[in-house]
């Protein structure tokens, strides 16, 4: 795509909600909302937890991250098991990546497209 102003190639680019082209050499844009499945999903998901007796504090950190709450209930939940949140897709994304590198064992229901 050429640019209207100064006829110079113009470079595409992708930046968090936004997508467009820009020119680089005069700075003329053309600029749209970019918008992907998983922020359009109104599905609400649930992380739950297996019980685990032998967490780290790593552990506990993450679920008291994700579930914004504290350590002390993040504990009791990863020892007994139970549900950490119920959120939109978004949010649980956020949880999925950061459970995904601890040693507990997870799961998201209703089933989960977002996984990596």
């Amino acid at each position: 795509m050429l640019c209207d102003n100064c006829n110079t190639e113009m470079v595409y680019f992708e930046e968090g909600l936004s997508c467009g082209w820009t020119c680089p050499k005069c700075g003329n844009g053309l600029v749209t909302t970019n918008t992907n499945d998983i922020q359009l999903d109104q599905q609400k998901y649930i992380i739950s937890l297996t019980p685990c007796p032998d967490a780290s504090i790593e552990d506990y950190k993450i679920v008291a991250k994700i579930g914004n709450i504290s350590l002390i209930n993040a504990k009791r939940i990863i020892e007994s098991g139970g549900i950490i949140t119920a959120d939109r897709a978004t949010k649980i994304k956020q949880g999925y990546d950061l459970l995904k590198k601890s040693s507990l064992a997870f799961d998201i229901t209703p089933e989960f497209p977002y996984r990596d």
